[in-house]
């Protein structure tokens, strides 16, 4: 691995693995370097797919004061990202005729449900993976004396503590809520309708999530080190990631069905997950980006992603903020072939992150514009 320290406007240098052999090359440079000039950042992967090839760029250290790049085969967790992969599997379970879009959840549920209604509109599927399901963002409040016990552990003692938040919790507290308004009339990000979604899955599919999900990866995508949980072996290859005021955080399993969705990944697999986006080939891949929801201004959903328009072509996104200290982007531009996931291990600012991704994309156009000219 050859070792570049490049310096961009007088800012300290920073290693990295960029070879700025090509205007790509530069292009990422110049963006990471930007990002990376605050004194509060620490490591950053960039990973590209453009017309079928992949490449990846890293900055900064894994662990401070190493003096070691991160790599492709480090595991990260993609914070919401992970809610992508609920909708692709959502959008199996319809192809296998296992899920009606349009049905009401509580079709699947066992028990009784009147609340989940709405002057007679009951909530659908579609309704929990676009984000219109109208029910409250939080399902169980956590009380002072919850809180107080919490405040006493270590993160490692919180996240196990909430992982206790399993099915029975989930649809005994499913009985407490009801709609706020017409479900399918609003757009309002909620992460536990997604965790009702994937609790639907598993029932209608009678298998664990992390079964769901791991064997269609690996069966349909050839994507083996993408998963929700990871074992000791796994453990030791995980990326480091940092809190606010920059100290190590500890990388934990997140389970259970309070936290939300989640989902532990290598570089090198996430950009294999962003080729099959691109290719569209796979029936779930292509069904999960049939916008469900769309608003005047050219926001829209499809089955857990987020979609946009740029100058008449849309794409589709999604970011992810964890409490493992990291923070990340995919964004997917299927008209141009190409697909950008970002990863830094910071909670500094999701804002610049998309900044920056902001500007690798607006370099692309030009570079290919100025190739279409010369063609």
């Amino acid at each position: 691995m050859r070792l570049i320290l490049f310096t961009l406007n007088s800012q300290a240098q920073i290693r990295n693995d960029n070879p700025l052999k090509s205007e790509f090359d530069v292009t990422i440079g110049h963006a990471a370097m930007q990002y990376m000039s605050d004194s509060t950042t620490h490591s950053l992967n960039i990973g590209i797919v453009y017309r079928g090839k992949t490449y990846s760029y890293h900055y900064g250290e894994n662990i401070k004061g190493s003096g070691e790049l991160p790599t492709d085969d480090l595991y990260y967790n993609i914070g919401s990202i992970a809610k992508t992969f609920v909708g692709t599997l959502l959008a199996q379970a319809v192809i296998d005729r296992r899920i009606g879009l349009y049905d009401d959840i509580r079709r699947y549920l066992p028990g009784s449900y009147p609340n989940l209604q709405y002057q007679s509109h009951p909530v659908t599927v579609v309704q929990l993976a676009n984000h219109t399901s109208a029910l409250p963002g939080v399902i169980r409040n956590i009380y002072p004396e919850e809180k107080n016990k919490l405040s006493k552990l270590d993160f490692i003692g919180q996240a196990d503590y909430l992982s206790n938040y399993n099915t029975d919790s989930l649809l005994k507290d499913l009985h407490k809520i009801v709609p706020d308004t017409i479900p399918g009339k609003r757009y309002r990000y909620n992460t536990n309708g997604v965790m009702i979604l994937q609790y639907i899955l598993e029932r209608v599919y009678n298998c664990s999530y992390e079964k769901l999900i791991t064997e269609y990866l690996r069966t349909r995508l050839g994507l083996n080190h993408i998963t929700p949980v990871l074992n000791g072996k796994k453990m030791k290859r995980t990326a480091q990631g940092y809190t606010k005021d920059g100290k190590p955080q500890s990388y934990v399993n997140l389970n259970g069905y309070y936290i939300g969705p989640s989902i532990n990944a290598t570089m090198h697999d996430l950009l294999g997950y962003i080729k099959a986006q691109l290719k569209e080939h796979d029936q779930a891949i292509s069904l999960s980006h049939h916008l469900t929801w769309i608003e005047p201004s050219g926001f829209a959903v499809g089955l857990n992603w987020m979609s946009n328009v740029d100058n008449g072509k849309r794409y589709f996104y999604h970011d992810g903020n964890t409490k493992l200290g990291f923070n990340s982007l995919c964004t997917i531009y299927p008209s141009q072939q190409l697909g950008i996931f970002i990863i830094v291990s910071d909670v500094h600012s999701q804002k610049e992150i998309g900044q920056m991704e902001n500007d690798i994309y607006a370099k692309f156009q030009q570079i290919n514009v100025e190739q279409g000219m010369k063609d």
